[in-house]
């Protein structure tokens, strides 16, 4: 079996969190969120916080992308405030590692704006019929 498909842990994009923030920041925003749940992040002040330098996301989550497409994209996602950040927790002063976590309540305003503005796929043919289910007949 192709290492290439199935084998390896998968990025997920979510279409409603894609069209609302970008697919680049939706990718970010999941793979934050995995690393953030099911006890695998660090619990500080009652949020779930997960940790990485820049070099290190590039490196272990983001290879596919060039550092600066990485930076760029953290750099976006802190400024619209869709992921929080800090250094506070770091043991060292000089660390320039940074502490990351999902900003839901934005989020979910950004998803809701974008249901707003979405137009509703239709359903139905000009007949009547489902669209998706509608007999598709070729006549000789």
């Amino acid at each position: 079996m192709s290492k290439a498909f199935i084998e390896q842990y998968p990025l997920l994009v979510l279409p409603d969190l894609a069209g609302a923030v970008g697919l680049h920041n939706s990718i970010v925003l999941q793979q934050i969120k995995f690393l953030t749940s099911d006890g695998r992040g660090n619990l500080r002040d009652g949020k779930i916080w997960v940790y990485n330098t820049i070099d290190a996301w590039h490196k272990h989550y983001f290879y596919f992308w060039s550092k600066k497409t990485v930076e760029r994209i953290f750099k976006r996602l802190e400024d619209d405030n869709l992921i929080l950040s800090t250094s506070k927790y770091n043991a060292m002063p000089i660390d320039r590692t940074k502490w990351y976590s999902v900003n839901y309540k934005e989020c979910e305003k950004r998803v809701d704006e974008s249901d707003k503005k979405r137009t509703p796929f239709p359903t139905k043919g000009r007949n009547g019929h489902d669209k998706l289910t509608e007999a598709i007949t070729i006549e000789y």
